[in-house]
């Protein structure tokens, strides 16, 4: 498993419950998840050499990048909003 698909699995246990019902715990955990993957991508833009963005940010990421920072905000607000 790459750990591009390890990172897509971590999503899994919370993709339901942000489905169906969340409650403020599930909003706070992925809002916790979205940081840690904003931090780990932005550290990969700066050239930290990893293989598989070795040649610089690509659209793809950029796009990924804009999605994981929608979806940060919006459990942030959640999760405050359930405090």
């Amino acid at each position: 498993m790459t750990s591009a698909e390890q990172m897509a699995a971590a999503c899994l246990p919370c993709a339901w419950h942000l489905w169906r019902s969340p409650p403020g715990s599930v909003w706070r955990f992925a809002a916790l998840v979205d940081a840690a993957m904003l931090g780990l991508h932005a550290q990969l833009m700066g050239g930290s050499g990893h293989v598989h963005h070795a040649a610089g940010p690509g659209a793809l990421m950029w796009l990924g990048l804009g999605l994981v920072a929608a979806q940060l905000a919006l459990a942030g607000a959640a999760a405050l909003r359930r405090l």
